[in-house]
């Protein structure tokens, strides 16, 4: 059965994915998907965008992601792209990119600091 999340209950789970992906030092997380729109169910997963500087190739990015947001009890989608990838898919108008921008819930912002 799906309940939305309270204000506080959203502010706690991005702060728990910030806090989580902390050792990786991203320079941009993005969680969109149920949990960044606040109406969630037993099937939730934690969907996130992360941005960091890596030299691994794309498919095995998001599996220290996967690891580290594992204490949150949900099936992780992490899309993990380069500074470089991701600017280049803002200016391109990637169309994914651009609906998770729109949808989703910024929750590191290293430009921010």
């Amino acid at each position: 059965m799906r309940r939305a999340l309270t204000p506080e209950e959203r502010q706690a789970v991005a702060g728990e994915v910030a806090e989580l992906l902390r050792p990786l030092a991203p320079e941009r997380v993005i969680l969109f998907g149920s949990l960044a729109h606040g109406l969630v169910d037993e099937y939730s997963d934690v969907d996130v965008v992360v941005v960091l500087p890596t030299d691994r190739p794309f498919l095995e990015r998001g599996l220290e992601v996967v690891r580290l947001l594992a204490p949150m009890g949900r099936p992780v989608e992490a899309l993990v792209y380069t500074p470089g990838e991701y600017g280049a898919m803002l200016l391109a108008g990637h169309g994914f990119l651009e609906h998770v921008l729109e949808t989703g819930r910024v929750v590191v912002d290293a430009s921010a600091r």
